[in-house]
């Protein structure tokens, strides 16, 4: 029998199977993973605060909604619909019912706000995903006087005008990678794997076809 054959066909067959399975789940859960672990950039936040916060309107005593999001905001109370624009406000005058508020690409998700003492509370009912990565994509905060504002937590819900005026350019923009803290060791990370998968394609060519040698060889024991 011969005995300079690397491996078995049998076991070439399984190792193969193996890795394929290895690489297909791994590229699959990648996709399926992503948009629950990307998240904002951090100076992204603390910029864009800073940038509504010079260009909120005062609120002369009254309650009212900030929208600072590139989306509509729906307003639904128990008499009439309303909507709030982006980069807009509307003062609202509560008694003992509630208004239901959702973002127009995203209508299951449901904010509804009352009014306690002198100023608006907020309560949600969200999807369970919505506490994840892409899908966590808005905020709302306290106006001090009264009041509730609607933030974006990713740049993709600001206009690109309002973000070529808070950086000038998109060399300036934060960005933060989904793996690591920085796009460039994404770009590392995702290169590994690529020559990993390079070569365990090598090794399975190479087992499953071994050198015309050690095929001789085989052949004559």
């Amino acid at each position: 029998m011969g005995s300079s054959q690397i491996v078995s066909q049998s076991t070439a067959v399984i190792i193969s199977k193996g890795l394929l399975i290895f690489f297909i789940g791994g590229v699959t859960l990648w996709y399926l993973a992503t948009p629950y672990l990307v998240q904002p950039h951090k100076q992204f936040k603390i910029d864009f605060e800073k940038y509504v916060s010079a260009r909120s309107s005062e609120n002369d005593g009254k309650n009212k909604i900030e929208n600072w999001t590139k989306w509509r905001l729906f307003v639904e109370d128990a008499v009439s619909n309303y909507t709030v624009y982006p980069f807009d406000h509307r003062a609202v005058a509560l008694k003992d019912e509630k208004l239901m508020l959702n973002l127009e690409w995203r209508q299951h998700y449901k904010s509804f706000i009352s009014k306690v003492e002198s100023s608006l509370h907020v309560e949600s009912a969200l999807p369970w995903y919505s506490r994840f990565g892409l899908y966590n994509h808005f905020y709302t905060e306290s106006i001090p006087g009264g009041g509730i504002r609607f933030m974006p937590r990713f740049m993709f819900g600001v206009p690109h005008p309002v973000l070529e005026d808070m950086y000038g350019g998109a060399d300036n923009i934060p960005i933060t990678g989904m793996l690591t803290e920085s796009a460039g060791a994404d770009r590392l990370v995702i290169q590994c794997f690529m020559n990993i998968v390079t070569l365990a394609v090598v090794f399975l060519l190479y087992i499953n076809n071994p050198p015309k040698d050690s095929k001789d060889s085989a052949k004559i024991d």
